[in-house]
């Protein structure tokens, strides 16, 4: 038995669930993920921007002296 069909068998559902018992469409999960994907964006856009600002400042600067 390889890796590729153990994990297979962990991340594919067993069964389809009928669309009246689904709790959430694919519509309604992309809203859902949609502003969170966002927020990661700016939260890496803000590291970015503080490791540009440090690496131009310089030690002394960072260090306060």
């Amino acid at each position: 038995m390889n890796l590729s069909n153990t994990l297979a068998g962990v991340f594919e559902p067993k069964q389809q669930i009928e669309k009246d018992r689904q709790r959430f469409s694919n519509r309604d999960l992309f809203r859902l993920i949609l502003p969170i994907l966002v927020e990661q964006l700016l939260t890496m856009l803000v590291g970015i921007a503080d490791t540009l600002m440090f690496s131009y400042a310089g030690d002394a600067a960072v260090c306060g002296f």
